[in-house]
């Protein structure tokens, strides 16, 4: 159930726990491979309905604490880029490896969603050491992955984030919009 909350601390430490019994190094990219844009549960909805790329990135990064208390997105502009960087909310005092490349791969996925299986961004980013084998973060990124790189993100073309998605239905998203902000302000 995409709605049930459950407490992402909670998620995190089993990660980082399955990742190291398992001894799979990748667990939570592997994790990300079976993600759709749907597993956001209600608010999926607004972000496919949305008119580009970065308004659907925009939307998720507004309503992304209904998913996640830990991690959020923030969106930069660089020349002809936008950096999409993803942050630890709360000051974790555990590692966040697993979390962050479950989340850093799924924002992938959720993008060739929208934009098609065929886009690629510039670079996938990384602050942690690379793993002993590459092999799965080649087979999903190709060879645009830095690791122990400034931030945790993904560097996108600016121009495909700008296009008209096929699957926008303004009129939904307003709708949408309000159904999560009366959500939000529950939380609060």
């Amino acid at each position: 159930d995409p709605d049930t909350h459950i407490d992402a601390t909670a998620v995190a430490k089993l990660l980082e726990t399955s990742a190291g019994e398992s001894g799979v190094e990748d667990f939570g990219l592997r994790l990300s491979t079976a993600r759709r844009l749907s597993n956001l549960g209600a608010f999926s909805l607004v972000v496919r309905e949305e008119t580009t790329a970065r308004r659907a990135i925009e939307t998720l990064a507004r309503y992304l604490q209904l998913h996640s208390e830990l991690l959020s997105i923030r969106i930069e502009d660089a020349d002809k880029l936008v950096i999409l960087r993803v942050d630890i909310v709360r000051g974790a005092r555990m590692p966040l490896r697993q979390a962050i490349e479950l989340f850093v791969g799924y924002l992938f996925r959720i993008l060739q969603e929208l934009l098609g299986p065929s886009w690629m961004p510039r670079r996938v980013l990384f602050t942690h050491p690379a793993p002993a084998s590459l092999t799965r973060h080649v087979a999903m990124f190709g060879r645009i992955v830095d690791f122990e790189a400034e931030f945790n993100g993904i560097a996108c073309a600016a121009e495909d984030l700008a296009g008209q998605l096929p699957s926008a239905d303004p009129v939904m998203a307003r709708y949408a919009r309000q159904y999560l902000d009366a959500m939000i302000s529950r939380y609060r």
